[in-house]
């Protein structure tokens, strides 16, 4: 009977130690991380001259996608349908608090700013392509954590 009892008690304390576990354990769905984008105004792709006949259809033209996700205490950026220069400036209110610079090769990137160093509160994320400027916000917690 004391055997039963004990290994009762056991398997009761194994299990609430597993459950007490999991949840601490917080699943974050990636749209949590992402970072909302939106470009502003429009190109500055210089209209065709008169003489110069041939002209590139809108058809023919891609957009480029550009995707910014935060993870503890850095910045994902993936970027497709595009290949040039890319910087990438990080502001709070009117001081630019760190900037990076990339190539993209191949229609494809997908880049890493480490947030050491910056100091916790809002920020301005913006992302320049040759003619395309996308920009959005996000909020970094003390130690890389997010609110």
């Amino acid at each position: 009977m004391k055997r039963t009892i004990f290994s009762l008690l056991l398997i009761a304390a194994t299990i609430s130690f597993i459950f007490a576990s999991n949840a601490n354990n917080d699943v974050k769905d990636d749209i949590e991380d992402r970072i909302e984008l939106g470009r502003e105004g429009g190109t500055t792709r210089i209209a065709p001259n008169k003489m110069y006949s041939v002209q590139k259809s809108r058809a023919d033209e891609v957009e480029p996608i550009v995707e910014a996700y935060k993870n503890n205490n850095e910045i994902n950026i993936v970027i497709s349908n595009y290949s040039g220069s890319v910087s990438v400036e990080i502001i709070e209110g009117i001081r630019e608090v760190k900037y990076s610079s990339f190539e993209v090769y191949n229609d494809f990137a997908s880049e890493t700013i480490k947030l050491n160093g910056v100091p916790a509160g809002y920020y301005t994320i913006r992302i320049v392509l040759d003619n395309d400027v996308f920009t959005g916000e996000f909020n970094k917690g003390k130690n890389g954590h997010y609110k």
